[in-house]
């Protein structure tokens, strides 16, 4: 009999490695969008942790990210305007001075843990900024059509932020994500 772990849900299989989602490596600041759908998913969940598959490359510090989540209607991306509107995102995740690429997952403990209903898709955000670019630093996806959408600029923080315009690319290669949920809570000792 198989043995599943009841507190991770891993959403989908690595069958290709980029350097584009979740974070964008080819430019220093960027805001990406991604939809899991709730078949994907497969279930409803208590959200405390999101990671993503390490795949190769060297690491890279950046300044920060914010991850937000949302509950949706949409699964996938009909054009480069089809941001999730920024009143139905949950910042979920803020964290500064941060190494991505130096854990076989890249794993963020959110903030406030996210309340999954399962039935509906869910839009994963991930903006973030850094210093410097690193190309050759991979993570591990899987074919999806239209399922990713970012924006992102050399030079202007501001493409760190909710995007006041379309995206630069719609893409369809979607990193494997790893849901975990949060430690369980030890019951209070009776007498």
């Amino acid at each position: 009999s198989s043995v599943i772990k009841a507190d991770e849900i891993i959403v989908g299989t690595a069958a290709d490695n980029k350097n584009v989602a979740p974070f964008v490596n080819s430019y220093p600041n960027s805001w990406l969008e991604m939809v899991y759908t709730a078949e994907e998913i497969g279930q409803a969940c208590t959200i405390g942790s999101i990671a993503f598959q390490y795949y190769e490359g060297p690491s890279l510090d950046v300044n920060d990210i914010r991850i937000y989540l949302a509950e949706t209607d949409k699964s996938s991306f009909e054009n480069k305007s089809d941001w999730t509107p920024e009143s139905e995102l949950t910042l979920v995740y803020s964290g500064t001075n941060l190494i991505l690429g130096d854990e076989e997952w890249e794993s963020f403990r959110l903030d406030t843990p996210f309340e999954y209903s399962g039935e509906k898709n869910l839009a994963v955000v991930v903006a973030k900024t850094a210093g410097y670019i690193q190309l050759t630093l991979t993570w591990a996806c899987y074919n999806s059509a239209n399922s990713v959408m970012f924006t992102a600029s050399d030079t202007d923080p501001a493409f760190a932020q909710y995007p006041t315009a379309d995206g630069l690319a719609v893409y369809s290669k979607k990193p494997v994500m790893k849901l975990i949920e949060p430690a369980a809570k030890l019951a209070a000792p009776t007498n």
